[in-house]
């Protein structure tokens, strides 16, 4: 599959839903993620083409940072997948500004810092026998089991992180 021929995900915006109906439709309660100072984008992967990064405008950005698309690309090619949609945040961070550095991202990394994609949604999977499955009508909270099946801590490679997920705020690290 081509990364032309992949549905068109804009990325998801936070809707609000009253706890009350919330915790009666999934029997579970709230969730807190951290906000992350960076490029809202869609991480599109084929096996035959890599990575590529869409923004909220849908602007596909196929040539920057060659080396980080290359080690996310190799990491999915030992997943069962021929292609998938993850949604999440492009950021450059160092000790300054531990939960992202727009700046260092507009400026493409003239300062020394690291650069991570932050995912917080599994939207849409191929598998090896080209069935699609798309996630965006399930429940956050499956999808999510879906994204730390797709990212175990052992083995994604570090320019990869799940953002973290946790019952209260006070719970959330500070840092990456």
């Amino acid at each position: 599959m081509k990364l032309s021929e992949l549905p068109e995900i804009s990325p998801q915006l936070a809707k609000f839903v009253p706890k009350d109906k919330f915790v009666a439709r999934w029997n579970i309660s709230y969730t807190f993620e951290p906000k992350y100072d960076g490029f809202c984008a869609i991480l599109q992967w084929t096996r035959e083409e890599g990575v590529a990064f869409i923004s909220r405008e849908k602007i596909q950005h196929p040539n920057i940072y060659p080396a980080f698309k290359k080690a996310i690309h190799e990491f999915f090619l030992t997943t069962p997948f021929n292609a998938l949609i993850v949604h999440g945040e492009l950021i450059a961070w160092d000790k300054e500004h531990p939960t992202g550095y727009l700046d260092a991202l507009q400026l493409r990394l003239k300062k020394k810092c690291i650069l991570r994609f932050i995912a917080f949604d599994f939207l849409l999977y191929q598998t090896e026998d080209n069935k699609i499955h798309d996630l965006q009508e399930y429940a956050w909270y499956v999808r999510r089991k879906h994204l730390q099946n797709l990212l175990p801590i052992k083995t994604r490679p570090k320019q990869i992180k799940l953002v973290p997920s946790k019952a209260t705020m006070e719970e959330l690290p500070q840092n990456l």
